[in-house]
């Protein structure tokens, strides 16, 4: 839980850093190779979170027409499930294991 307390202390001299923190590991997660979908969905959660938005299917697009295949079937279940699972627990590393099921689609 610390990490959780660098991440929203209200300090600051922290906010840079919380700032820096946030979109470097947003970028490296977008940018792996091979890039897809699940990539840049996973990238789109990490800044929701950081930024208190709700993180639902139709806040990250995943409702919009043509998402109705895979690897969207499958991040639409890792939402889901993530949503049980919890978000706090998904910048700690408990994925919902549809989240490697989409990264392989």
């Amino acid at each position: 839980m610390m990490q959780l307390h660098v991440l929203f202390c209200q300090a600051p001299k922290v906010e840079v850093a919380q700032v820096m923190a946030m979109s470097t590991m947003a970028w490296r997660v977008e940018n792996q190779e091979p890039r897809n979908p699940a990539s840049t969905i996973m990238a789109k959660v990490i800044q929701m979170w950081y930024a208190e938005t709700e993180i639902t299917i139709k806040s990250l697009g995943l409702d919009k027409p043509g998402h109705d295949e895979e690897p969207y079937l499958s991040l639409k279940v890792a939402v889901a499930e993530q949503h049980v699972i919890g978000w706090n627990l998904f910048q700690r590393g408990y994925l919902s294991r549809a989240w490697g099921e989409a990264y392989i689609q």
